[in-house]
């Protein structure tokens, strides 16, 4: 069986988004795990290609250009993959996020993450471009033989908004790296002197959208007084739309020297930054999965955790979970976590418990099913 993976965002920005942490670690654990079957990586052919454990072995690279001109992009790059795809013989596509096109004389095989633009379209919808390009992602989406969905939340939501037949959907959880929070690199030591971070501290990490809704995590942090003597909030991400509310709520309360925003973080420096956190608070209003709620049980950090959508299959009862939108449950949540050691404890031991449950060789193997079924 010959399968290609639409790898591409492994070479661009997304490489340090969640979209990236799978396409890496799907890839390679199918490697690891099926080192019989033959795998083919499409690629851009103008841009780097740093990942030397994926460039041996039974694999084959199919490049494509990636055009300069934005509006043209998807047009030209779909017509280059079909042409490729068709004239090589593969058997399975796998797009590891949703596409324009049907490859024809193969399995069609996609990995939905989310519908966060359907669920938000006045924030991610409101150019036209956008959303013909988006609408048309969905179409092709239904003629798919397979969907694979991260998460039973994601699935429930395809099915009722746009259609989908349940029995070609399959549910697959995305994972979390596990071994890279154990040990103590230089990275890990050094990081809190690096930032200059000067008390324990309160984490989120995911970026500043909206939907993230960190500014309901900066004013809860700002009420919880007592806090603010013995903890810092440090904030990992890029600088989103929500940011500019966010800077202006902490100049209002004249709490500027609270918080920390050190941007985006190389990998074994956020390791770090979970693994020396005291609280991790994530009040996300939609997530197709949620892995930084993941990562920080792995790192041990007892975790306050949003209800909504796909985050309490992620933590199960292993961290506190809160409505986002209900401040004072927030802030409730925070005071309490910070001023009680004992459950503190119990929220670690029940985060390693939960971790256990997700795997990349899990994951891997499931999508390996997949894959089959449809042979």
């Amino acid at each position: 069986m010959t399968v290609c993976l639409d790898v591409r965002p492994l070479q661009t920005a997304s490489r340090y988004a969640g979209i990236g942490t799978y396409c890496y670690n799907l890839s390679i654990s199918l490697l690891q795990l099926y080192p019989e079957e033959r795998f083919t990586y499409l690629t851009l052919s103008n841009y780097d290609w740093p990942y030397r454990e994926l460039s041996s072995g039974n694999i084959e690279f199919k490049r494509v250009f990636r055009p300069h001109k934005p509006e043209r992009s998807h047009a030209v790059i779909d017509l280059a993959l079909l042409r490729n795809v068709e004239l090589r013989g593969v058997d399975v596509l796998h797009m590891l996020q949703p596409s324009t096109y049907i490859a024809k004389n193969c399995v069609n095989i996609v990995t939905l993450h989310d519908l966060i633009p359907l669920k938000f379209p006045e924030l991610y919808l409101r150019a036209l471009d956008v959303r013909k390009m988006y609408e048309a992602r969905l179409r092709k989406l239904r003629q798919c033989d397979r969907v694979i969905c991260v998460s039973a939340s994601v699935k429930e939501d395809a099915c009722a908004l746009l259609g989908l037949d349940e029995s070609k959907v399959a549910v697959i959880p995305e994972a979390v790296d596990a071994g890279a929070f154990q040990g103590s690199g230089r990275d890990e030591r050094e990081w809190p002197g690096k930032w200059k971070v000067e008390k324990k501290y309160v984490l989120n990490v995911g970026g500043m959208d909206h939907r993230k809704n960190v500014l309901a995590a900066v004013r809860a942090f700002i009420r919880c007084a007592e806090l603010h003597r013995d903890f810092q909030m440090v904030i990992v991400g890029r600088k989103e739309a929500a940011y500019p509310a966010i800077a202006a709520e902490i100049a209002r309360a004249g709490k500027e020297a609270l918080f920390l925003f050190p941007g985006v973080l190389q990998r074994q420096e956020l390791v770090g930054v979970y693994k020396n956190a005291e609280i991790f608070i994530y009040p996300s209003l939609y997530e197709g999965f949620g892995l930084p709620p993941l990562e920080a049980m792995a790192a041990g950090v007892p975790s306050i955790v949003s209800n909504r959508s796909s985050l309490p299959e992620v933590v199960g009862s292993a961290a506190m979970q809160i409505d986002p939108e209900d401040e004072d449950a927030m802030v409730e949540a925070l005071s309490r976590l910070a001023a009680d050691s004992a459950l503190r404890d119990k929220l670690r031991e029940a985060g390693h418990a939960q971790v256990a449950k997700f795997s990349w060789d899990r994951t891997a193997a499931m999508t390996y099913d997949v894959y089959k079924s449809v042979m």
